[in-house]
C-alpha cells in the first residue's frame, strides 16, 4: 500500500523550517554578541533574542551593563525588560538599586513593563521612592504594575489623575 505523498512532503517541510530556524537563531546570536559590530546594528538581534527568552542574553546583558557606554547600558536594560523572565526581572530590580537617582525613574518604568506578582513588593518600594507630584506614562505597564501603583497610592494617601497631553498621550499625574 502506498503512503500518501502529502504526509512525506509535510514532514520534509517541517524539518527544513526547523533547520532554518536554528540557522537564523545562530546568525542572530553571532550578530548580537560580536562587539566588532556597531551597537546600532546589534540591538535588533539582541532584542529579538530577548523576546525569544534566549538564556545567553542574560550574560550578554551583564557585559553591556558593565560597559562605560550609556547606549550599551540602555540596550541591556531594554533587553532585560523584553525577556520578561524571573531572572531578567531580578536583574532589572538589582540594576534599579545600583542606579543613580536620575536613572531610577527610567528603571522603574522598565520594571513596570514586565512586572509580575512575584516582584510586587520590590516594585512598591520603588514607587514609594518616587518624588511627588509626578507625571508617569503607564501605557506600557503590566496590569500587575498598575494594580500595585493604585494600591500604593491609596495607602499613601496620594491622588491619581489621568491627563491627556497636547499630543494626545494619556499620562497619570500623582499628587
Amino acid at each position: 500500500m502506498k503512503k500518501p505523498r502529502l504526509q512525506v512532503v509535510e514532514r520534509q517541510r517541517v524539518e527544513e523550517e526547523e533547520s532554518s530556524l536554528d540557522d537564523h537563531d545562530n546568525e542572530l546570536w553571532q550578530r548580537a554578541s560580536d562587539p566588532r559590530i556597531h551597537l546600532f546594528l546589534r540591538e535588533p538581534a539582541i532584542t529579538e533574542l530577548a523576546q525569544q527568552k534566549h538564556p545567553a542574553v542574560l550574560n550578554l546583558c551583564e557585559s553591556l551593563l558593565s560597559s562605560d557606554d550609556i547606549d550599551d547600558w540602555h540596550t541591556a536594560v531594554n533587553a532585560l525588560a523584553q525577556m520578561k523572565t524571573v531572572a531578567s526581572l531580578d536583574r532589572l530590580i538589582a540594576v534599579y538599586y545600583e542606579s543613580n537617582p536620575e536613572e531610577r525613574s527610567f528603571m522603574a518604568q522598565k520594571v513596570a513593563e514586565c512586572l509580575t506578582s512575584d516582584h510586587a513588593a520590590s516594585f512598591e518600594t520603588m514607587l514609594k521612592q518616587l518624588s511627588t507630584p509626578c507625571e508617569i506614562d503607564i501605557s506600557r505597564w503590566s496590569s500587575t504594575a498598575r494594580a500595585v501603583l493604585g494600591a500604593a497610592c491609596s495607602r499613601l494617601g496620594l491622588t491619581m489623575t489621568y491627563v491627556r497631553t497636547d499630543i494626545g498621550e494619556v499620562r497619570l499625574v500623582i499628587h
